[in-house]
């Protein structure tokens, strides 16, 4: 297990940029420049033929202050959550709306979503979100319920979110890695995370409540667009910088056989 601040202590700023490089470098020789983009719709799209970048401007997103909004809000507020010490001991659940208010430490899971020409898809978050309203989340996922495990949260997360979904539990395992399990805390939220990897080429069916729409990038653009001051996720920030790091382990790992 990762406590995600400890990348502090292995990297200064200025090598941890170069080691960036490096691996989003490496990760992106044979990628074209494309920036591919799906909207939330009752339609789904394959990204392997994304839609026009003049699709659909004036579509109707879930409106925060509309009878339909509400609802899904009280919905999402009443939910029981898996919370946890800083352990990640399991201790009593409680709602979600109690959660957020007392910054209590729960679970939530994390996919590196990515097809196989490694572009990652990047949601942005719809209004409705409780954390980081209409923000970029490079990493799909949710918070964990009572009495979930994280694997499950992460299967059931991506196929609610983005329709990801597996024809036979052998293409599952197939594209589906378990990657590290981390700390991140900020001034908003306390959570132990679950990093997964999801290698996926098929349609997307966006969920309007959760969902604006994604984004195909590489992973140097997220990099990039998280330094030039987008709204990104801070946790899924640091999350970046720590699978930069891991990736890096890997490719030496992959020289050194």
């Amino acid at each position: 297990m990762w406590d995600i601040h400890c990348l502090q202590h292995f990297l200064d700023p200025g090598c941890m940029r170069l080691t960036r490089q490096l691996v989003a470098a490496a990760s992106t020789v044979f990628l074209s420049t494309q920036v591919l983009v799906f909207r939330a719709t009752s339609a789904s799209f394959s990204s392997s033929s994304p839609p026009s970048s003049s699709f659909s401007p004036s579509l109707k997103f879930m409106d925060v202050n509309s009878e339909e909004g509400k609802k899904y809000l009280q919905k999402a507020a009443e939910e029981l959550i898996e919370i946890v010490d800083e352990n990640n001991k399991v201790l009593t659940p409680t709602n979600r709306a109690e959660m957020r208010a007392k910054r209590l430490v729960h679970r939530a899971t994390y996919a590196f979503v990515r097809n196989s020409n490694n572009y990652f898809y990047v949601q942005k978050r719809s209004a409705l979100k409780d954390y980081c309203p209409s923000f970029y989340d490079p990493t799909p996922g949710g918070v964990v319920g009572a009495g979930e495990s994280y694997e499950d949260t992460n299967r059931r997360e991506i196929e609610e979110e983005m329709g990801i979904s597996f024809e036979s539990s052998s293409d599952a395992a197939a594209a589906i890695k378990h990657m590290f399990t981390f700390y991140y805390e900020d001034k908003r939220i306390r959570c132990w995370g679950d990093a997964w990897d999801v290698v996926y080429d098929g349609p997307l069916k966006l969920q309007a409540e959760e969902v604006d729409s994604v984004h195909m990038m590489s992973m140097q653009e997220i990099l990039d667009r998280f330094d030039a001051g987008e709204d990104f996720t801070p946790d899924r920030y640091e999350l970046f910088q720590a699978k930069t790091l891991n990736s890096l382990m890997c490719l030496f790992d992959f020289m050194l056989m």
